[in-house]
């Protein structure tokens, strides 16, 4: 897993190679380092993952999940490509909890607030509002049926 990372390192863009580096070094190496390669099978991985909850106020994110099995998933691949197992076990498959979630009735309300639009007025349209960069600024070309629906939208707002 070491050599590989530091291998790995260097395609990876700074964040990401932060991000990796801790999943590597406080995950996957402290808890998946002790088994032997052929002992890295789906189930135990998925066991593994589950155990991750274990001990925290919440569930880990099921984005955090698929991140963690992303690092470890293509260390595999390598293990793979070098012979040093015949299958990667977590090729073709992501381990994520399904998350039940019960909405209140404040939660309604409180979704049906956040959901309505607040549109810019007039007066903050014909602001000097810019692009973050010179490179955000450009002139689209429309073709005649999108600037008929902009149109008859515009009659709508």
């Amino acid at each position: 897993m070491e050599a590989w990372f530091d291998e790995k390192k260097l395609e990876l863009k700074a964040s990401t190679e932060a991000g990796w580096t801790r999943t590597v070094r406080n995950l996957l190496l402290p808890q998946l380092a002790n088994l032997l390669l052929i002992e890295r099978t789906r189930e135990s991985i998925v066991s593994w993952l589950r155990s991750l909850d274990v001990g925290r106020k919440r569930p880990m994110s099921n984005k955090r999940l698929a991140s963690i099995q992303t690092v470890l998933r293509q260390a595999l691949a390598i293990a793979v490509e070098r012979k040093l197992v015949d299958v990667n076990p977590l090729a073709s498959y992501t381990y994520s909890r399904k998350i039940s979630v019960r909405v209140s009735t404040f939660d309604l309300e409180a979704l049906a607030v956040k959901d309505r639009v607040d549109p810019f007025s007039t007066e903050e349209q014909r602001a000097a509002e810019t692009t973050k960069t010179m490179a955000g600024r450009r002139e689209v070309k429309l073709l005649r049926p999108a600037l008929e629906a902009l149109a008859a939208q515009k009659r709508h707002t």
